[in-house]
């Protein structure tokens, strides 16, 4: 007897048997992957983070320029100690930024700012922004302004106990603040700060 998987008439109909069977078993196949990987969570096109690009990236800070006059060099520390009620070698100094610089005395009241504003970074004049700036100062209360120094001066906060002179001379742009409460000065902290940046102004 010929074998069934053998005789011609199963032979050629084997194909046709077996495709309904195959079917069933792939539907079965998906089915079972389907149901297992039902409680996986779907992930969203926005919830993947997009990658990152030249505009995305965050920009590197600009570094600020370097002030054209170096107010620490415009006072001596004689000056500084007579004005803060102390000797010269007893006067502390600290750097601020580029350009500027903290005195005070050492255990005691008594503080003179110098700051050397930097220049612009989009490139105007020290008078220019000079101006800009006394055109703020102009709106609060102490300004008066300081003819005779510098190109142009004008004193802030004159009332207060801290006040500060502002002037312009060339390119430098500087601001000099006094604080001399709890000193034996302290009285004369309006005449200070105006002597201390005649004295700055005359190095420009």
């Amino acid at each position: 007897m010929t074998p069934l998987h053998r005789h011609p008439s199963i032979r050629g109909r084997l194909p046709r048997l077996l495709a309904p069977a195959l079917l069933g078993l792939l539907v079965l196949v998906t089915a079972t992957a389907c149901a297992a990987g039902s409680d996986a969570p779907v992930s969203e096109p926005g919830d993947r983070a997009a990658a990152p690009t030249e505009e995305s990236k965050p920009a590197a800070a600009t570094a600020l320029p370097t002030p054209a006059v170096d107010g620490c060099t415009l006072l001596t520390k004689a000056e500084l100690g007579e004005a803060i009620g102390v000797p010269a070698d007893s006067v502390v100094v600290k750097q601020l930024d580029a350009g500027s610089c903290w005195y005070t005395r050492s255990g005691g009241y008594g503080r003179v700012a110098v700051y050397s504003h930097a220049p612009s970074l989009t490139g105007e004049s020290a008078r220019k922004q000079f101006d800009q700036q006394q055109d703020l100062a102009k709106r609060e209360s102490g300004y008066r302004e300081l003819p005779g120094l510098g190109e142009a001066a004008y004193i802030a906060s004159e009332k207060s106990s801290t006040p500060e002179v502002t002037f312009v001379k060339g390119k430098g742009f500087i601001t000099i603040s006094c604080d001399l409460r709890a000193t034996a000065r302290e009285d004369a902290v309006l005449e200070t700060v105006q002597a201390l940046a005649a004295k700055a102004a005359s190095r420009i």
